[in-house]
């Protein structure tokens, strides 16, 4: 069975009293429950009131519980359990029935427990565990059986406990710890043994304790803690120890209990809390000092308990409760107060308390 206890707590972490990467910005929610913002802004993702990039964080005077990112997108529970959007909308993916650009965080209209956002597509679980989704719909990423975008939350008449969406495919894990997939398949991120896009959830035949998706990949953890990856694995984000893709989730032979996805880098947390990563590091995002890919994952020497990516950017949260950050920084989204990269982990000097 599923365990939800590990879902549940991870889940908030992360997601809420924790934080969030989209593209190229950040989003911390502190302990009070207040949201806090970092980086490019330029379709009014940081939830701001305007189009102004921050180099810092800066509080958005909202208050909330979750908090998902999309390409340029941020999507909020609120205590309440209601979901508010802000940022680029011309796919409907902020759910509000148009697909017109918000500056500040907009009620949805929607309640939900849980949100994942891909780069242009929104997915939350309600309380019934009902699946809905807006957004762009081109690869059948929305789970609908058809390619029609949708501008308001519509329900795809499946439960699920947990879901992680990649750049244009989705994965859920349902009750009883089935993945299912739906989607863009051409690198196989689906992990159902070709690259045949899906319209509708197909069950990949694997269980799974957490998901975490990259652009065109998607990693899992089972109950044993091994991860299992399959997907673009150009740039060795598969930490297979090689380029070559997969279409089948395959075993990278490492135990973690925790993992998450850039564009093209992974970063897992083991059980002593370290921090291990591979795939591309062009920005320094795996945060091993230097700008050279690893294909297989690396320990980076230092320690967290929990983990964000964002495309070119790695964000992780120490026992201390400290901020820390790492990768490109071209638009402020490492909260520096500066554009530059960073190839290590740097303190930002926040904590989430």
């Amino acid at each position: 069975m599923l365990n939800e206890t590990f879902l549940e707590k991870n889940y908030r972490f992360v997601r809420g009293k924790g934080l969030a990467c989209g593209s190229s910005h950040t989003v911390i929610i502190k302990e009070d429950g207040s949201v806090w913002s970092t980086g490019s802004n330029e379709y009014g993702q940081l939830g701001s009131g305007d189009i102004n990039n921050r180099l810092q964080f800066t509080n958005t005077g909202i208050i909330a519980k979750f908090v998902a990112c999309g390409s340029e997108h941020t999507v909020i529970i609120k205590e309440d359990g209601s979901v508010w959007g802000t940022g680029y909308n011309e796919f409907g993916q902020l759910g509000l029935g148009d697909t017109d650009n918000r500056y500040e965080f907009t009620d949805t209209g929607m309640t939900a427990k849980q949100v994942a956002c891909g780069d242009y597509h929104t997915v939350v679980i309600r309380e019934d565990n009902s699946v809905w989704v807006a957004g762009r719909n081109d690869y059948g990423q929305l789970g609908l059986g058809d390619t029609i975008d949708r501008h308001r939350f519509t329900d795809t008449g499946v439960k699920a406990k947990y879901v992680a969406c990649g750049v244009y495919h989705t994965i859920i894990i349902k009750e009883d710890g089935s993945v299912w997939s739906v989607g863009y398949n051409g690198c196989g991120e689906l992990g159902l043994g070709d690259t045949s896009h899906r319209y509708q959830f197909t069950n990949t035949g694997m269980t799974a304790k957490f998901i975490a998706c990259g652009l065109h990949y998607t990693v899992i953890f089972r109950d044993d803690g091994s991860v299992w990856s399959t997907g673009n694995n150009y740039y060795g984000q598969l930490g297979l120890g090689n380029t070559n893709y997969r279409n089948q989730f395959t075993n990278t032979g490492i135990t973690a209990k925790f993992v998450a996805c850039g564009a093209d880098h992974t970063i897992i947390i083991r059980d002593d809390n370290s921090v291990w990563s591979t795939g591309s590091n062009d920005c320094g995002q795996l945060g091993l000092g230097d700008t050279n890919n690893r294909h297989e994952f690396t320990n980076t020497g230092i320690a967290a308990k929990q983990v964000v990516c964002g495309r070119w950017h790695t964000v992780i949260i120490r026992d201390d409760d400290s901020v820390w950050t790492t990768g490109g920084n071209d638009y402020g989204q490492l909260g520096l107060g500066d554009t530059i990269d960073r190839h290590r982990f740097t303190d930002i000097g926040i904590s989430v308390k």
